[in-house]
């Protein structure tokens, strides 16, 4: 296991820098197109919609998929995009009214605004001033929380979080995710030139809401009786497993971002 997510994280890694040192708000996009798909698939498949009611899952992997480019298009078809979605979830609904129900329809739409929707965020952080810069806020400060969390949880996680989610997690992890996530950030803004107040308020915000991010998206696993979303990745599970704190993050930063000046 352990060779397996070292072997990943090595291969995995140098794409994502790759990816985002070279690409503009397009390449950003596409991207996210593609890790959003995969992610609603996952939603989907853990959900058991996959295995009878692919019309409605369809809809919503397109929809997935459009999501990070909606920056690229004028409103007026952004809201036309919307209705069209909802009608033909009613249309196939009303074909199989026997077998496709309400909730089926909103496990289908909460995946696309839980995962695509939010995603998205990265690219509005891409089209910032110096959102060549501030995009990389993003991997980072999901990533440190996660890793601090780790250490902090191994060297001296005795208490449990919440045992009845998600046994691991620690309260010295957790705390150890926030400071870790406030001193890679602020290492960020001093080597950056940002404000540090700053940057270390977003790193503390951003890994509290991290750590309600993985727990969330926990809770929907235990619902669903599966361990992990996927296999995708081998040694971390599937895209949702690896990029439940990067889903959070993404809205938090452009929003700390666009608020604090």
């Amino acid at each position: 296991m352990l060779k397996s997510r070292i072997l990943t994280a090595v291969i995995g890694l140098p794409l994502v820098i790759v990816w985002l040192w070279f690409s503009n708000e397009y390449f950003i996009a596409a991207g996210l197109a593609v890790v959003s798909a995969l992610g609603v698939f996952e939603l989907y498949r853990a959900a058991g919609l996959w295995s009878n009611k692919k019309e409605i899952c369809v809809v919503g992997l397109i929809s997935a998929a459009i999501m990070p480019f909606n920056f690229m298009l004028p409103h007026s078809l952004c809201q036309a995009l919307c209705v069209l979605i909802v009608l033909a979830l009613f249309f196939l609904m009303f074909r199989r009214h026997k077998d496709i129900t309400l909730p089926d329809i909103s496990v289908v739409m909460f995946g696309v605004i839980y995962i695509a929707y939010l995603l998205s965020f990265m690219v509005s952080i891409r089209l910032l001033d110096r959102g060549g810069v501030y995009v990389w806020l993003v991997p980072l400060a999901a990533f440190s929380a996660d890793t601090f969390a780790y250490i902090a949880g191994r060297l001296f996680g005795k208490r449990k979080m919440c045992p009845e989610i998600s046994p691991k997690k620690t309260v010295a992890g957790a705390v150890g995710g926030v400071l870790g996530c406030v001193a890679a950030l602020a290492v960020f803004a001093y080597f950056g030139h940002f404000g540090i107040p700053r940057f270390a308020l977003m790193g503390a915000v951003t890994a509290v809401v991290c750590e309600f991010g993985d727990l969330f998206a926990s809770i929907i696993k235990r619902q669903y009786g599966v361990k992990d979303y996927g296999k995708v990745l081998p040694g971390h599970g599937g895209v949702l497993d690896r990029l439940d704190s990067i889903i959070v993050a993404a809205p938090v930063i452009y929003l700390i971002l666009t608020t604090f000046r």
